[in-house]
């Protein structure tokens, strides 16, 4: 799964959403910080709701949130003037590394014993948080979803 329902993975986003506010990252911040919110909120329906039929449908909004998080740092990517281009080939290649080890783990698990391991499941996730973390530090990284948010309003 790409997305790693577990405690640790919504604490990691969680920080990861404040950490983006302390460096004046608005936009870019509320929107990790709705995803960790989303991947929380579809941990408690699994925890205290026993019905499976409602349970598939929690975490739809993780999964979209997932997506527009990605083509907005996409984007900010895209339109970052500051940034060099050894920088953001190293931001895309965190996000690339997550998704080849979730499909490792997807297929793997059967050829390779130590991808049974629990802790290899967090990889992924820290790649990820990687990812968002060397988006949120660009620093026209505002700028860039600010004009974007006023052109649109």
């Amino acid at each position: 799964m790409i997305i790693n329902f577990e405690n640790i993975n919504i604490i990691l986003t969680f920080v990861t959403g404040l950490f983006t506010l302390l460096l004046k990252k608005y936009y870019y911040a509320y929107i990790i910080l709705f995803y960790a919110l989303t991947i929380g909120f579809h941990s408690v329906c699994i925890k205290n709701i026993q019905n499976s039929n409602i349970t598939r449908f929690t975490n739809i909004p993780a999964y979209i949130t997932l997506f527009v998080l990605i083509i907005i740092s996409f984007y900010v990517l895209y339109k970052s003037n500051i940034t060099g281009t050894s920088n953001k080939i190293i931001s895309i290649s965190q996000l690339s590394l997550s998704i080849l080890f979730i499909i490792l783990l997807k297929y793997g698990k059967s050829k390779f014993e130590i991808l049974n391991e629990n802790f290899i499941n967090y990889i992924p996730s820290l790649f990820f948080i990687g990812f968002l973390i060397s988006v949120s530090i660009i620093k026209d990284n505002q700028m860039i979803l600010g004009k974007t948010y006023s052109e649109h309003m």
